[in-house]
């Protein structure tokens, strides 16, 4: 994965593009390898979930969390419509 992780970074910083490092986060599914992944020599945030797309992805592979996000926003959305 760290190969990976720094050909990406290489390859991006010839085309004029940088990893931010401090927003980069990472979510290992499916391994059972703890090496830590490092992008411009910081470690990366591991994460259970994350949002993509306003999608939640999480590490299960479930949709719980992204039907609760969403049940939010709406039920958020209806209540600030009850005042007009």
């Amino acid at each position: 994965m760290q190969d990976k992780t720094t050909r990406l970074a290489e390859t991006s910083a010839r085309t004029g593009l940088r990893i931010n490092k401090r927003k980069t986060e990472l979510m290992k599914i499916n391994t059972t390898v703890n090496t830590p992944v490092t992008v411009g020599g910081e470690p990366t945030r591991e994460v259970e979930s994350f949002v993509y797309l306003g999608n939640v992805i999480d590490k299960q592979g479930g949709t719980d969390r992204d039907v609760a996000a969403r049940t939010g926003k709406a039920r958020a959305a209806f209540i600030m419509l009850k005042n007009i």
